[in-house]
């Protein structure tokens, strides 16, 4: 799996692979951010990452900035047909640096 920033064309992988890995998913506001991506995390400081293989995005997961000090970790998901081999973790390794 290769890691690189989210992009616009991501954006419907990005919400298949919210309701996929999700065992119930109900869509809501909370969901809003995925809307506006580059705003709500590139925009602000933060980062949006997804993990890519066989041309697919298989992991994806978020910094958001909270103030000038913390940031929070947001939507660290992965395709059921890709888990359990390291990718969420790699996500998460990758955000925190």
């Amino acid at each position: 799996m290769r890691l690189r920033r989210y992009r616009d064309p991501d954006r419907e992988a990005v919400w298949e692979l919210q309701v996929l890995a999700l065992d119930h998913y109900l869509r809501g506001p909370w969901d809003d951010d995925l809307a506006a991506i580059p705003a709500t995390y590139l925009e602000s400081g933060g980062e949006f990452l997804v993990g890519v293989e066989d041309g697919r995005i298989v992991a994806m997961g978020a910094l958001r900035p909270r103030d000038g000090v913390r940031a929070e970790i947001k939507r660290i998901r992965v395709h059921p047909t890709a888990q359990r081999r390291g990718f969420g973790r790699r996500v998460l390794h990758r955000l925190e640096e």
